[in-house]
């Protein structure tokens, strides 16, 4: 580890967090690559390892790179060429893997879509990004049938395509979509295909971010914003050894998902498992049927995992026991950690910090670097900052303000909408682009970051066994569209399984509330996705107010809990 002093007393002329890392770590360069190609260049020496374990079967890397091939070549048969978007409602099947690298391979764009939501935000984003094809799993296909009659293209993949022979037909049985008018993933006739040259900055993939607004947006990633994180993952002392086992519980259409999840182990020769569905029960008997030697999830999951376990239980194969940094309240992590050392892990319970905006991750802790409450330390090719949140100027050590990076995994901008990308973004006087997160915190003397809020009201929503941002502010103004609302106000509540739900009071002066609350109701269903929905409604007469008149969101909350 070096000594740096510090030279000015900001974090981002300092990087303090620099003696974490070697001086090779420190001087990477980005590879000039598609994701496709730096895959092929990292798995060169690894043709006959496992790359996925998906149920019982064991797909090496020749494997993985033959179906990549043979989704290529049905994807040009349907037509898809450079530069078209082809939209992805899926899962974590090893499909998905190989349609994501044969759609980059041909230098088209991955469009990653969140199941969860209802048909018409998938519809409208299929017409916006002007998707001739898209690809579905078997067991989402009824809820989209209606809008993928009107798609040119569409791909069903089964949750059974790569299972063994046995259980695939017991699956197909009893599951699998029907219906003759439609593609299945299979092997192609041998349909040639072009591999499409690398082009500087040319975006990738499409992953879906709330952002600040609350509006969902499209955010563009490149092929350098992407191996830009599992070049630094692979070299910022996290010990992947080609041959080992990661197992995630993050869905591909997270940012996290693919480029921690995927793409990171991926290169790294790692045997990669992902678990299919999301809730505790099915990631527990994942994790211990496979014992995986590094495991990415959220902090429900790591507590379900370590709860009620025998003391005699031997966790000596996990190396990696990471989590998103908001996933775990600070007074757990001695708990679980201690529960690690017991169980003879190498591990200790690692955080990071990171948004769909940077690919994922702009920072992460390491068994040899670590500080509780913490979301560790900038990864090596990654400056940060802290900035008043009312001037604007940067802050010095331990100040609180909003957190801002500038990172080789910054995305390329939000897909059509140049106004949402001007607001996240700023050009500093030396011309460096920086990202703002909406998030406050602070930097330490160590380089340490630490997340203590929000700048808007945000929150965290589960739906369907996935994870959301709720924004309070989104769900008002899509309610105040409806005839007879006067005004409203959201509020989100505790809630034992969801975490939190929207409420809505609302002011009328219709005197039929039902007729209207149908109505309300109905708009929600048409404008908003599922996780959004308000639970519940009530009318009032007047709002809390602050002294400069506007809503006293805390007054409300307290009214609705009976504190007032």
């Amino acid at each position: 580890m070096k000594d740096l002093n510090l030279v000015k007393g900001y974090p981002s002329t300092d990087n303090v967090w620099k003696k974490y890392y070697t001086e090779e770590a420190l001087n990477l360069k980005v590879p000039e690559k598609t994701m496709y190609e730096y895959l092929c260049d990292c798995s060169r020496d690894y043709m006959d390892l496992v790359a996925i374990t998906y149920f019982k079967n064991k797909i090496t890397y020749r494997e993985l790179f033959e179906n990549i091939d043979s989704a290529a070549g049905q994807l040009t048969k349907l037509g898809v060429k450079q530069g078209d978007i082809v939209t992805m409602i899926t899962s974590n099947t090893p499909e998905t893997v190989y349609y994501i690298y044969a759609i980059n391979m041909i230098g088209a764009i991955s469009n990653l879509e969140y199941p969860t939501l209802n048909e018409d935000f998938i519809y409208k984003d299929i017409q916006l990004t002007q998707s001739n094809t898209v690809i579905i799993l078997d067991v989402l296909y009824k809820k989209f049938e209606k809008i993928l009659k009107k798609v040119k293209n569409v791909i069903v993949v089964s949750v059974s395509d790569s299972m063994k022979t046995l259980p695939r037909i017991i699956y197909n049985a009893k599951f699998k979509a029907k219906n003759d008018n439609l593609s299945s993933a299979k092997k192609s006739d041998g349909t040639a295909f072009v591999k499409a040259p690398y082009e500087k900055n040319r975006t990738a993939m499409i992953m879906h971010s709330g952002g600040t607004t609350g509006i969902p947006k499209g955010v563009e990633l490149t092929n350098e914003n992407i191996n830009a994180i599992a070049l630094q993952y692979r070299n910022s002392g996290l010990e992947y050894i080609a041959g080992e086992t990661l197992m995630h519980s993050i869905p591909p259409f997270h940012a996290f998902g693919f480029s921690i999840g995927i793409h990171t182990p991926l290169c790294a020769g790692l045997n990669v498992i992902g678990t299919l569905k999301f809730d505790e029960e099915h990631v527990c008997k994942m994790f211990y049927k496979h014992k995986p030697n590094h495991f990415i999830t959220g902090g429900t999951f790591s507590k379900a995992i370590l709860r009620d376990k025998p003391e005699s239980l031997d966790m000596s194969y996990l190396k990696t026991f990471a989590i998103g940094g908001s996933s775990v309240l600070k007074e757990d992590v001695p708990v679980l950690n201690e529960f690690l050392a017991t169980h003879r892990s190498k591990s200790r319970l690692l955080t990071g910090y990171g948004m769909s905006e940077f690919s994922s991750a702009v920072s992460n802790e390491r068994n040899d670097c670590h500080k509780v409450g913490s979301v560790g330390v900038p990864l090596p090719l990654v400056n940060a900052k802290v900035v008043s949140v009312e001037d604007g100027r940067e802050l010095k050590y331990n100040e609180i303000g909003e957190l801002c990076f500038n990172s080789p995994s910054m995305m390329k901008q939000y897909y059509k909408n140049q106004k949402a990308t001007d607001d996240m973004t700023e050009i500093d006087s030396n011309g460096v682009k920086w990202l703002h997160t909406g998030d406050c915190g602070y930097i330490d003397e160590d380089g340490f970051i630490f997340i203590t809020g929000r700048l808007k009201r945000i929150y965290t929503t589960m739906s369907n066994e996935a994870l959301f941002k709720l924004f309070p502010d989104y769900v008002e103004n899509t309610v105040r569209e409806v005839a007879g609302v006067e005004d409203c106000a959201v509020i989100c509540v505790k809630h034992p399984v969801r975490k939190y739900v929207p409420v809505l009071y609302y002011i009328t002066s219709n005197s039929d509330t039902a007729e209207l609350e149908a109505r309300i109701k109905e708009h929600c269903l048409k404008e908003l996705p599922e996780y959004a929905q308000p639970y519940e409604m009530y009318t009032t007469d007047s709002f809390p107010l602050t002294t400069v008149g506007k809503i006293n969101y805390l007054e409300l909350e307290k009214i609705h809990n009976g504190d007032e």
